[in-house]
This record gives structure tokens, sequence and C-alpha cells, in this order.
């Protein structure tokens, strides 16, 4: 199962100079043991399969034989640069389903961390994409909204909020609680939270990276 200790694994092992197959294997490997607890649950969930759970994060309501290629090509192309998932999949319901590749890459660009970095596989996936989505009807955003969110408890307002404590400060850390009682809500008044880590937390202890575990 792809678990947030398998999403740290794929991004840094490929973000390193390794290739997909080894930040996949090592993303599989960390993510083994939560396999047979998923599994068992599946069953009480109602969740048939990851294809499923896929096309619903991509907005499509049926899935189609070549849904699993077009997914795989997503995440290929999403190793051409330091991406943060969860804002790339929330806004990606933003994404037009026409014009230039200009067009479709913009709704993205709060996404990546590389301002400059170059998306030449990316926007050749989005075309492909939204020739795929354009079947999926106009309720898509409305659909994708609904499953991927917005607001994520992210390690870097988690250390933020631990700090405040520390000082004696509880407001941060209830806030922040509000604020992720409604995920897939937009909460305009709340949209630091949703920003992806900042260049101060890449490297302060607690920020950038913990274990699933911790």
């Amino acid at each position: 199962m792809f678990t947030g200790a398998s999403q740290f694994a794929l991004v840094g092992v490929v973000g390193a100079g390794g290739s997909i197959w080894a930040g996949a294997l090592a993303a599989g490997l960390l993510g083994s043991r939560n396999t047979l607890y998923g599994l068992r649950l599946s069953t009480l969930l109602a969740v048939r399969g990851w294809r499923r759970a896929l096309a619903a994060k991509l907005g499509l309501a049926s899935v189609q034989t070549d849904d699993e290629e077009l997914a795989r090509e997503l995440l290929v192309a999403l190793t051409e640069t330091e991406t943060d998932f969860t804002l790339f999949f929330r806004r990606l319901a933003a994404v037009p389903l026409e014009g230039s590749g200009e067009a479709l890459l913009a709704p993205l660009a709060p996404a990546f961390y590389g301002a400059q970095a170059a998306h030449e596989r990316l926007a050749a996936w989005l075309r492909r994409y939204v020739a795929r989505a354009r079947a999926e009807g106009p309720d898509r955003p409305q659909r994708m909204a609904s499953v991927n969110p917005k607001y994520v408890f992210r390690n870097y307002l988690a250390q933020q909020a631990i700090d405040a404590l520390e000082a004696g400060d509880a407001g941060p850390l209830e806030r922040l609680m509000r604020v992720l009682r409604r995920p897939y809500d937009e909460q305009p008044e709340s949209e630091e939270f949703a920003a992806r880590r900042p260049e101060w937390a890449r490297s302060k202890p607690g920020c950038s990276a913990l274990s699933c575990s911790s």
C-alpha cells in the first residue's frame, strides 16, 4: 500500500538520483507492513481496489483499460521536479480541459518547489489527461475536491504548533485543529495552512521528514 512513508521513500530515492523502479521498490517495502491490514479492512470499507481509488483522485467516474498506464505515466512525470503531492492532486481539478501546455500547467504552479523547473513530460501527460477527462462531465472538479484534501497535517505546521505549546501558547494548535476538521473545504481565511513546505523548514528538525511510526 502507498502509505505516507512510501511517498517519502519514492520521492526521496528519485530526488537523490535513483531510478523510478528503485523508488517504487523502496516504497513497496515500506508500505508492505500495512498490506494485510488494508486487505482485511477493504471488504468492511467497501474498497474495490487501487484503480477505483486512483480514478477518484483523478476525477474519473469510471475506470477504463488505459487508466493504469495513465497513472504510471503521471508518477514518472512527477519525478521531473520536486512536487507537493497534496497540492498537485487538489489543484489538478482546476486544470482547463483545453489550452496550451502553459495553460494546463498554470493551475499546478503552487505545487512545484522549483519555479524554473522543466515540465515537458508532465505537460505531455496533461494533454492526455484532459482528453480523458472531457468525457467525465462538468462535475469532475467537485468530485475531485471531495477526495483530494486541501489541508493536511504537515510536518512543519505540527512543529510550529509544538514550538508554540512549549512557549505556553495553545492558539496555533487550536486554530490548526479547527482547519483540519474540514480538510476538503476551501476555508479561504486559512490559506496559509495549505501552502507547501517553506524553504526555512527544509532542514529544520521535525519539519522536513518524519517517520509514519513517529
